[in-house]
């Protein structure tokens, strides 16, 4: 069985697709946990889909390196 701790595929901002980085999603719930923005003025500011902002704000993606 494969080791589950080797990333045989690229994620978070290494992968070819990502629109922002480790530091943004990270402003990103700073600003909404401190209740400065909501899911429409990220949406806006970010241009991302409501359902990303979700899974980065309750940590469903874009978590940091250690935390996978």
């Amino acid at each position: 069985q494969d080791n589950p701790i080797k990333t045989r595929y690229r994620t978070g901002e290494n992968h070819h697709r990502a629109k922002i980085t480790f530091e943004i999603a990270q402003e990103i719930r700073n600003l909404y946990f401190e209740g400065q923005m909501s899911y429409g003025m990220l949406h806006n500011r970010y241009k991302l889909d409501r359902k990303t902002i979700y899974q980065i704000l309750y940590d469903i993606t874009w978590k940091y390196p250690d935390e996978e």
